[in-house]
């Protein structure tokens, strides 16, 4: 199947997920080696489950300061190109005659940055299937603020994943408070986002031995929000509690 990049049929998919109490993973991707690694594994699972047009998301980021993919992605070092030489990667791996074309796959820009990411930000937004805005590190009402402008003005276009709160990196000496439920239902309600990122404990390139998932908080906001919870830094969940991740975050 081609891309899907529609708003509805994104929102469709996740809708069906959330029903079916089903997980749709986000890999990122800075190479064509890595991108075809993550459709190749997508693959391998959808003829195991018999699922041929099983959901998989790939996600870029862009001018994030921990990690700017689109960047590596060429050895010109230049955004634009990278990632527009990533869109052309995906369109040709899931185009017809490809061993991937009966997969849902859905392109994500991560961790777009609110400032740094304000040329990719007047891109069209129909290139894509959603976006993570992300103003987190601004105070929590100009987040609210500058998230709300941007989905009054895209919304329309693209799925919107709001930054609720900063997911850290735990190569850094940052540390942050957990998200509240009242905090993740404001930021909620007053956004309008399709969905949010909430601080649940986890930190990107983090070891599971390090840090601690909290469930309980994911069930917490998650009877405020119903599915429209996202986590960010799984890398730093336990492999025995990831295979469980709907369940642990949804109210019991």
């Amino acid at each position: 199947m081609p891309l899907i990049l529609e708003r509805k049929k994104v929102l469709d998919i996740y809708n069906e997920a959330g029903q079916k109490r089903w997980v749709i993973p986000t890999f990122n991707s800075e190479n064509l080696t890595t991108t075809e690694a993550i459709l190749s594994a997508a693959l391998e699972y959808s003829i195991r489950i018999n699922k041929p047009d099983l959901p998989v998301t790939i996600g870029i980021t862009n001018q994030y300061s921990h990690r700017s993919q689109s960047v590596y992605y060429t050895h010109t070092r230049k955004w634009d190109i990278g990632l527009k030489l990533f869109l052309a990667d995906l369109a040709v791996l899931t185009g017809k005659g490809s061993p991937f074309e009966k997969l849902n796959v859905m392109i994500h820009l991560d961790h777009t940055q609110w400032d740094s990411d304000r040329p990719l930000l007047e891109w069209d937004m129909n290139l894509f299937s959603m976006i993570m805005y992300d103003a987190s590190a601004l105070s929590f009402e100009d987040n609210i603020r500058l998230t709300a402008a941007f989905i009054e003005k895209h919304g329309h276009e693209i799925v919107v994943e709001g930054a609720c709160d900063e997911i850290v990196d735990a190569t850094g000496d940052t540390r942050s408070d957990l998200t509240t439920p009242e905090q993740a239902i404001k930021y909620l309600n007053e956004t309008k986002a399709d969905f949010i990122v909430a601080n649940l404990g986890t930190e990107h390139r983090a070891s599971a031995a390090d840090l601690k998932y909290h469930g309980d908080m994911a069930r917490a906001i998650s009877k405020l929000t119903g599915t429209k919870l996202v986590l960010h830094g799984t890398s730093s969940v336990g492999n025995d509690q990831v295979k469980n991740l709907l369940m642990m975050a949804l109210p019991r």
